[in-house]
């Protein structure tokens, strides 16, 4: 069977593994042609989440009810090229095998599980949701976040604690809101954006992708009042203010 295998967010070095591990498939009776993505429907997608493009992808597959597999689970210690082939080929053949023999309706929802991404990750990749008014849905709670405001605001301070803790899970709905931009929702309890992000991001630090490699700086100082207690934090603050940095600086 042809299968149509693409990826996207890769180093060259990785690209050239998928590809090696596309044709160690045949083992398995399976043709797989490997591509790099053009963000369209395809048998199986190979990302690596911790790149923007990587983690963009993500979304969009689950939105197409397309199997991934995410570099970014790969041990660290195993980066050599054959122990990097061998695990790619390997759940390839897994995730392939799940779809194959699974009937579509069911291996899309499963699909769509495996690929969610953390709310605010979303947030950040999203073009429709940038920058806009957003009404967001996780459960039985209810937050609006409004960014030109830099306000978030909740029917209730519990429901704003638990939107907190759990915003950087997957399964949250958006919808963006096209409304005037003095508009205010008609919920009681209201808190600065920028502190509720980080310290939702604080508590998800060593789950959440990582950010993608360049120099930055920030243009402002961010509302970060309610989180003085994130010390790290405002250190970052302080030295992106001053200069560009990389990840690593």
């Amino acid at each position: 069977m042809k299968i149509d295998l693409r990826y996207t967010g890769l180093t060259s070095a990785d690209e050239r593994r998928v590809r090696l591990a596309a044709n160690a498939l045949a083992a398995h009776q399976l043709t797989v042609e490997a591509q790099a993505w053009s963000g369209n429907r395809s048998d199986a997608l190979v990302v690596d989440s911790r790149e923007q493009s990587g983690a963009y992808a993500l979304v969009r597959a689950r939105e197409l009810a397309i199997p991934v597999l995410d570099l970014r689970a790969h041990a660290e210690d195993s980066v050599e090229m054959i122990a990097r082939v061998v695990w790619l080929t390997r759940g390839l053949h897994q995730i392939l095998r799940g779809r194959l023999d699974t009937p579509s309706v069911v291996s899309s929802q499963d699909a769509a599980a495996e690929t969610a991404s953390p709310g605010l990750v979303e947030l950040a990749i999203q073009p429709k949701l940038s920058g806009k008014p957003v009404h967001a849905h996780f459960g039985g709670i209810g937050i609006w976040l409004l960014p030109q405001a830099g306000r978030v605001f909740s029917a209730t301070v519990s429901d704003q604690l638990n939107a907190r803790s759990r915003l950087c899970h997957p399964g949250w709905r958006f919808e963006a809101l096209s409304v005037h931009r003095d508009w205010r929702p008609s919920a009681e309890i209201s808190a600065s954006l920028d502190a509720f992000y980080m310290e939702a991001a604080w508590q998800a630090r060593d789950d959440l992708p990582r950010f993608p490699e360049g120099q930055y700086q920030l243009s402002d100082w961010p509302d970060l009042g309610a989180a003085a207690n994130l010390v790290d934090v405002l250190r970052v603050v302080r030295a992106l203010l001053h200069r560009c940095a990389n990840v690593e600086e």
